[in-house]
């Protein structure tokens, strides 16, 4: 019986695995079409063009991540769109600016989301920073509270044995610990 379950087990994994084999698969035989429309400009589609439209079947490349082949045309078309900024700055007529291929999307993408990173860092460095601010602001008035109590104050040497404070190191203590409050609670 644990034989048959185990068996029944193993050929539905094999054929879920292949289900999404042949569902991955489909997309890459999509077909695609270039034509050229009345104003002269070229249009690629997944959609058969218009009837009387001059029209040739492109074959598809699916792929988001750009290959090496794909590299050289990124890079121009990089370069172009910074050629197109210069002229805009300088005042020469801007190339015409046609859509973004894969591999800029891509990096564009990658570059708002490097954006998005270090923005999410310095707002979170920026919480420790005034949580910190807020614990030694809360330290510092707890001291300075303390010690305007009155009482014998005491610390602990460096050897580990208990000294009192005269009144002069206690006025001395009170003076630097309203500094603190004064420079942690702005």
């Amino acid at each position: 019986m644990l034989a048959a379950t185990e068996m029944r087990g193993k050929s539905m994994k094999r054929s879920g695995f292949f289900l999404l084999l042949v569902l991955l698969a489909m997309p890459l035989h999509a077909q695609m079409y270039k034509w050229t429309d009345a104003n002269g400009k070229v249009q690629y589609t997944d959609k058969p063009p218009p009837p009387g439209a001059k029209s040739e079947t492109v074959k598809n490349r699916s792929s988001s991540v750009s290959g090496p082949a794909e590299a050289p045309a990124a890079a121009k078309g990089a370069a172009a769109k910074a050629d197109a900024k210069s002229d805009a700055k300088s005042g020469a007529p801007a190339k015409a600016a046609g859509p973004l291929t894969t591999a800029e999307q891509e990096q564009a993408f990658r570059k708002r989301k490097l954006e998005e990173e270090d923005a999410q860092k310095k707002a979170q460095e920026k919480l420790a920073q005034d949580k910190q601010k807020q614990d030694n602001c809360a330290a510092a008035t707890g001291s300075v509270i303390s010690m305007e109590a009155g009482g014998r104050q005491a610390r602990v040497d460096a050897k580990g044995e208990r000294y009192f404070l005269n009144e002069s190191q206690v006025q001395a203590e009170i003076a630097k610990a309203r500094q603190q409050v004064s420079s942690f609670c702005n």
